[in-house]
C-alpha cells in the first residue's frame, strides 16, 4: 500500500467514524428532559451549513463522491442535533410570559413590603 492509498483509506475510515460518532450526541439530546443550555446552537448551525457547503464543493467543484457523501451525512447529523436542541429549548425552556409575570409579582411584593415598612 503506497502513501496515497493509505491517506485515502484513512480519509474514508475516519470520515465514516466522524459521521458515526454524531449518533451518541443525537441520542443524548433526544433523550434529554431539559432545555439543553449546554449545547451551542450557533456552533451546530455553523457546522450544518459549513458541512453542507463542503458537500456541494465536493460534488460540483472537486468531483469527490466520498467527500460529498461524508459531508452530507455529517451535515444531516449536525442539523438533527440543532433542531432537536431547538425543540427541547422551546419545550422545556422558561416561557417569556412566565418570566414577565414573575417580575411583576416580585415588583408588587417589593412595593408592598416597602409600604409596610414605612
Amino acid at each position: 500500500m503506497n502513501f496515497l492509498n493509505l491517506i485515502e483509506f484513512a480519509y474514508a475510515l475516519f470520515g465514516s467514524l466522524m459521521v458515526a460518532f454524531y449518533i451518541p450526541q443525537i441520542i443524548l439530546v433526544t433523550k434529554a428532559e431539559h432545555e439543553l443550555k449546554e449545547v451551542s446552537l450557533l456552533t451546530y448551525a455553523c457546522w450544518t451549513i459549513g458541512l453542507f457547503i463542503y458537500f456541494l464543493y465536493g460534488l460540483y467543484k472537486v468531483g469527490d463522491l466520498k467527500l460529498s457523501i461524508l459531508s452530507l451525512l455529517s451535515s444531516i447529523n449536525c442539523a438533527a442535533i440543532f433542531f432537536v436542541t431547538l425543540y427541547k429549548r422551546k419545550k422545556f425552556g422558561p416561557r417569556l410570559e412566565n418570566q414577565a409575570l414573575n417580575v411583576l409579582k416580585i415588583n408588587s411584593l417589593s412595593r408592598s413590603l416597602e409600604t409596610k415598612s414605612s
